[in-house]
């Protein structure tokens, strides 16, 4: 049974061989009391399907090059011969027409309501120009990584993440679709499938597997239009990268990042570029890392993700719940003024011990609005979000994070309220410190929810803790 003390760090998947199938697993825990890494490894040893080997592993927190796969040099030509292929004319590329979908002999299935939305020649040359510039970035970024790394080490994020692109178009061809989805409602250009065993539902009768690229029907508008086709050519690569497993902030930023890094031109955003290209090449020991997190979260202020890092920060937390450090970054992933890292910035001056130059300027910077008339008018409110937030991450005590929020249940509906009540006459500034209050109280009991619940399905570790939070959740999301 797995410790309390133990934080789930992450699970890996491997196909060292390439054939489209398992071949291990890593279940990786951080133990902060034993200052260790606690490994549970699952191996297929012949390729046979089957894990039938088990073995554990304990290293060093700073030891955490683990997370690496074990590709040889010889793959790399695979890209390569890829990348060749690809620059065949559009006209020589289409197969077959098979039902609603056009096959194509580089790897995809495009619905007919893309062709008929962006024209079959335009749609396929943004495709495979998509393909070949972030595939060529990608080679360019393991080159210049190789130039650096010992010559027995092993191939970088930058070809791993190549040839985990090419093998999956080989494997099995990408269905592209342009369709109405619940999703598009958050004016989202694309989404794809990070699992293997996602579905999508498109319409009543039409479901897509993994793997697939979702276009949003209102994506640009309709001809080959050099803004337009850059848009889609960068959103196409960035869903390719979801597809082969990246996650946003629960493994290092591919998507965005490299995005970022290969398909951006302007000048003016060179430091964004740099930023983008350094996270996209993922030369760190984990996403854990400290050096990592720093790079991120300057490039997520530039880039505008700062919901990445804030999803980063949190399993760094989760890893090692005490880290005043951890604390300090949740503080500086955010917007400019924001009424709840003020109040956390004022709990962190009056109970963190010991902190060094850097982080108290970095604290003392977030007090900078502290005395504007729009943050006192919502200082009761963000002292209540942020000192449950605190006794939940920091002192790691969900049932007194609890008390805190139920002790002010008449106040937290009264925040509620003023988002529909008339009489308020609320500005955008108003109401955008409320959602951000609202999203940091909700966020907080879904976390005592989760921990309440525990790992064990049907089990709980506090089934009373459980309902209460779930019961409050349910009450801030649904009431008037």
């Amino acid at each position: 049974m797995v410790s309390d003390k133990r934080r789930l760090v992450s699970i890996e998947k491997v196909d060292k061989n390439l054939d489209g199938r398992i071949d291990g697993i890593k279940t990786i825990f951080a133990d902060e009391s034993l200052n260790k890494y606690i490994i549970f490894n699952s191996i297929d040893k012949n390729y046979d399907g089957n894990l039938d080997h088990q073995y554990p592993q304990i290293i060093p927190l700073q030891q955490n090059n683990f997370l690496e796969e074990d590709f040889t040099c010889e793959r790399m030509h695979k890209v390569t011969n890829f990348m060749k292929h690809l620059s065949q004319e559009v006209e020589k590329i289409i197969l077959a027409q098979n039902g609603d979908y056009l096959v194509t002999d580089f790897g995809f299935k495009i619905h007919r309501g893309c062709l008929k939305k962006f024209g079959q020649n335009f749609l396929v040359k943004q495709i495979k120009n998509s393909l070949q510039t972030g595939l060529q970035c990608l080679a360019k970024l393991e080159e210049k990584l190789q130039k650096n790394l010992p010559k027995n080490k092993k191939i970088g994020a930058p070809m791993r993440n190549a040839i985990k692109i090419q093998t999956l178009l080989k494997k099995s061809p990408v269905s592209l679709v342009c369709d109405s989805h619940k999703k598009f409602e958050l004016k989202t250009k694309a989404f794809a499938s990070a699992h293997e065993n996602s579905i999508a539902q498109i319409d009543k009768k039409t479901f897509v597997k993994h793997p697939y690229i979702v276009l949003n029907p209102k994506f640009s508008k309709t001809g080959p239009d050099e803004i337009d086709a850059h848009s889609l050519r960068q959103t196409l690569f960035h869903e390719h990268l979801h597809n082969i497993g990246h996650r946003h902030g629960a493994t290092m930023e591919a998507p965005y990042a490299c995005e970022d890094c290969c398909f951006s031109s302007n000048a003016k955003a060179a430091r964004k570029k740099e930023l983008a290209c350094r996270i996209c090449t993922g030369d760190y020991s984990s996403f854990l890392e400290k050096k990592y997190i720093e790079d991120l979260l300057e490039w997520s202020k530039l880039a505008g993700h700062t919901s990445i890092v804030s999803l980063t920060i949190k399993n760094y937390l989760n890893a090692f719940p005490k880290s005043t450090w951890g604390i300090i970054k949740v503080i500086q992933a955010t917007i400019a003024i924001d009424p709840f890292a003020i109040a956390l910035g004022q709990i962190a001056i009056n109970e963190f011990k010991g902190l060094t130059k850097e982080e108290k300027a970095a604290i003392k910077a977030t007090q900078k609005y502290a005395n504007f008339a729009v943050i006192k008018r919502y200082s009761l409110y963000s002292k209540i979000a942020a000192s449950a937030f605190y006794e939940n991450r920091f002192s790691h005590d969900p049932k007194k994070s609890m008390e805190i929020l139920e002790l002010s249940t008449a106040t937290l509906f009264q925040l509620k309220n003023k988002l529909t009540n008339p009489k308020e006459k609320l500005s955008s500034i108003d109401k955008e410190f409320i959602n951000i209050l609202l999203k940091n109280i909700k966020s907080t009991l879904n976390e005592i929810s989760e921990k309440a619940r525990g790992n064990q399905l049907g089990r709980y570790r506090d089934f009373n803790l459980y309902v209460r939070s779930h019961e409050l959740f349910l009450k801030l999301k649904t009431s008037p």
